[in-house]
């Protein structure tokens, strides 16, 4: 039960995090050109059900994408991680560390 309600949490926060919530991009100027902005203007009541409605929508598409990565993708054991993390993503963060800093530093030179 745990894991369902952190897969819910995690979905929740990508969703604030990288799809900006309960906005639902170019409702307020879609209201206002097909005139019906009195009742899907910004701060009607419409214009909240429909943030709410694509505030859920976008949870339930990370879900969706959760889960399917999850059953797709081959669960890996803790020393296979280990092993990936200590001999490829520490030596690719050092050589993006060192990179950052010569961009940096050429581009301020």
């Amino acid at each position: 039960m745990a894991e369902y309600v952190n897969m819910f949490t995690v979905s929740v926060m990508c969703t604030v995090l990288f799809l900006g919530g309960w906005y639902v991009p170019g409702l307020d100027y879609l209201a206002r050109l097909v005139g019906i902005e009195g009742y899907f203007g910004a701060g009607t009541i419409g214009y909240a059900l429909v943030s709410h409605a694509a505030f859920i929508g976008k949870i339930c598409l990370f879900l969706f994408f959760y889960i399917w990565v999850r059953g797709t993708l081959p669960r890996f054991r803790f020393d296979q991680l280990m092993n990936f993390g200590w001999k490829f993503l520490l030596p690719v963060a050092l050589a993006n560390v060192i990179l950052t800093i010569v961009v940096v530093y050429l581009l301020n030179s």
